[in-house]
Order: C-alpha cells, then sequence, then structure tokens
C-alpha cells in the first residue's frame, strides 16, 4: 500500500468510525430518537487529500507547453519580423542533452550572418553575441508592451510565470537535504 492509499484508507476508518459511534450514542441514549425513529447522524467535513507528488519532469513538460503558448501568441499580435521567435528542442553541444529553446529571429539570423561573413573565425561568435546583447534590450520591450496590449499574451505570459514558479517550489522541496533526486 502507498502513502496516498494509506493517509486515505486512515481517513475513511476515522469517518465511519465517527459516524458509527455517533449512531450507537444516539441508538443508547433515552429520549434521542425523534417520533418516526430516525437517527440524526452529525454531518461530516470532506476532506480531500491529495497524496500525489508532483514530477519535475512532468513539471517541465507542462512548463514547455506554456511557453510554446506564449510565443504562439506573441507570433500572432508581433508586426517585427526580427521578433518572430520559433521554439523547438535543441541538444546542448557540450552536455549533448536535450533542451528546450525559443529564439527571436534576429538570434539566428546573427549566428548565420557572422558564420557566413566570417566564416570558421572564431571572432565570429562574439559578433553575433554583440548582436544579440545589442537586439535583446529592445526585443524584451516589445514582448512586455504587447502582453500589456493584448490579454491573450498576457494570460499565457501570466500561467508561464505560475508553472515556473511552482517548479522552482517543488524542485527546492525534492531537493533540501539532498544531492541527488530520482524524479
Amino acid at each position: 500500500m502507498n502513502h496516498q492509499q494509506t493517509v486515505s484508507f486512515g481517513l475513511v476508518c476515522v469517518a465511519s468510525l465517527a459516524i458509527a459511534c455517533s449512531v450507537a450514542a444516539a441508538a443508547d441514549a433515552p429520549g434521542t430518537l425523534a417520533k418516526d425513529d430516525t437517527i440524526q447522524v452529525p454531518s461530516i467535513d470532506e476532506i480531500i487529500i491529495n497524496g500525489q507528488r508532483d514530477k519535475l519532469s512532468q513539471l517541465r513538460a507542462e512548463i514547455y507547453k506554456a511557453e510554446d503558448a506564449v510565443y504562439d501568441a506573441f507570433n500572432q499580435v508581433n508586426t517585427e519580423q526580427q521578433y518572430h521567435t520559433y521554439c523547438g528542442i535543441e541538444t546542448a553541444t557540450k552536455m549533448r542533452q536535450k533542451v528546450h529553446v525559443c529564439k527571436p529571429e534576429f538570434v539566428s539570423d546573427a549566428y548565420q550572418g557572422a558564420m557566413g561573413l566570417m566564416g570558421g573565425d572564431p571572432s565570429a561568435l562574439a559578433v553575433a553575441q554583440h548582436i544579440i546583447e545589442t537586439r535583446m534590450p529592445l526585443y524584451k520591450a516589445h514582448l512586455h508592451e504587447l502582453a500589456h496590449q493584448n490579454p491573450a499574451l498576457g494570460k499565457a505570459l501570466g500561467r508561464y510565470f505560475a508553472l515556473t514558479q511552482h517548479y522552482e517550489a517543488v524542485r527546492k522541496e525534492k531537493f533540501k537535504g539532498k544531492w541527488i533526486v530520482w524524479d
């Protein structure tokens, strides 16, 4: 029996015991039965306990879906082509780990342009990074402005931020005093 079943079974037993004791006490006490011989059973508040633990991998998947929804809503109201944002799964080079990435078009253009102009020159990455760092504050301001103007985008952003906060709270709780947590 898992933890959730044990807690549920215990609550059912306690509730059943309380009802049985109330009925027995009412039946034994003189004058407690009404004229139609019905027993008045006290009402018991309903108790719902969710014993299911959140899995970090499931929460991450929900965050990815919410982030995709944010950029779908953003792309619908955005008129600046360079700010059109694409989301997808990419493989991180050093760690060979698949990660969810959302990039505005100007980021991809900066890397492609710098690499095309400079070929294999190591400074190409620095040039692309400089272009991205200069345009990113304008992109964020545009996103922020559209979120205030468009209720659907604002709602999608709110859901995304709520999920990320919930994820962080669950992650902190799971890692409390531990180095590794198996999800």
